[in-house]
């Protein structure tokens, strides 16, 4: 469930899916989400249409949004009907949000350091 690429959408918490980056770091994983493009163009983690079943329009991660959530939450969630898993992102989709993750100057350090 908290594994490397599982994404979820949090009931009732906006229209952005969430994908699990990193493994575990002192009780948490590192989380991304997906936007509109026109919320940041010039982002260097770009998604076209049909990448994953759930991008349906060119989309971004938002890097203003990383979190580091408790991996014991996930499960509170599914027991509440609050977290819904959809199909993983793969490796590849992955290693492309990393990379970007690593390559922005603006994510800070403390994000960073969970794909290190």
């Amino acid at each position: 469930m908290t594994h490397i690429g599982a994404a979820f959408d949090l009931c009732g918490v906006g229209n952005h899916l969430r994908i699990i980056i990193s493994k575990p770091k002192a009780g948490c994983v590192l989380v991304c989400n997906l936007t509109d493009t026109i919320h940041d163009p010039d982002c260097l983690c770009q998604f076209e249409a049909g990448e994953h079943e759930r991008i349906t329009k060119p989309s971004v991660i938002e890097m203003r949004k990383l979190a580091a959530l408790p991996v014991d939450q996930f499960q509170n969630a599914l027991d509440n009907n609050s977290i819904v898993f959809r199909e993983d992102f793969s490796t590849e989709l992955v290693q492309k949000i990393v990379s970007a993750i690593l390559q922005t100057k603006s994510v800070p350090e403390k994000f960073k350091s969970y794909l290190r």
